[in-house]
């Protein structure tokens, strides 16, 4: 998948290499949303979520997040993410980060609550805000979360679970728990990578 931007590539169109990246993430976020001929001429996503893997939760409660959206959300960036309650059917919760949802149309959700926007509330303390609750913890530059068990108990995960990372938005993935996406998963014939 490389080569072919790697040969189209003009470096001066690049200023720093934040902006390399940034290219790099957007080739990625199309060559993933683009019609493939090994799927005849369908996207990955066509006919359902796409998925970027598995993360069990270990023994020392934690998570490493799918290198694929590590890369496509830039998660470590800030250092810090963002974890929100999934939905009622999915569970489990929800990852993005500062620099992808303030300026995004659910920047509200921050600047409605300054103490979650500046990392001022503890680490892994939830904040309910309509029909949602919201937390932000560190996540280490391989994209490693720690979490501790109040916020297990609080998503209603457990120790040895596998979530299964799913592309939501061009905002957030989702680390799901249960409902029929985990089911069609774990009848799926192909391996699904577990980190």
């Amino acid at each position: 998948m490389k080569n072919p931007w790697m040969a189209s590539l003009d470096m001066r169109d690049f200023p720093s290499l934040e902006a390399l990246s940034e290219g790099l993430r957007a080739y990625v976020r199309n060559y993933n949303l683009s019609a493939h001929s090994s799927l005849k001429g369908s996207a990955p996503h066509k006919g359902g979520k796409f998925i970027f893997g598995k993360s069990l939760i270990r023994d020392n409660l934690t998570i490493h997040l799918p290198t694929q959206a590590l890369t496509e959300y830039n998660a470590t960036a800030e250092r810090k993410v963002y974890l929100f309650t999934g939905s009622k059917v999915t569970g489990g919760f929800c990852v993005t980060r500062k620099g992808l949802s303030e300026p995004s149309k659910l920047g509200h959700i921050l600047t409605d609550n300054p103490a979650l926007l500046n990392y001022q509330t503890a680490e892994g303390e939830f904040v309910k805000y309509k029909g949602r609750a919201y937390c932000w913890i560190n996540i280490s530059e391989n994209g490693v979360i720690q979490l501790n068990q109040q916020i297990l108990d609080f998503l209603n995960l457990k120790i040895e679970m596998e979530l299964l990372s799913i592309r939501s938005s061009d905002i957030a993935f989702t680390m799901g728990a249960t409902g029929p996406l985990l089911e069609r998963a774990d009848n799926y014939e192909a391996e699904i990578k577990v980190y």
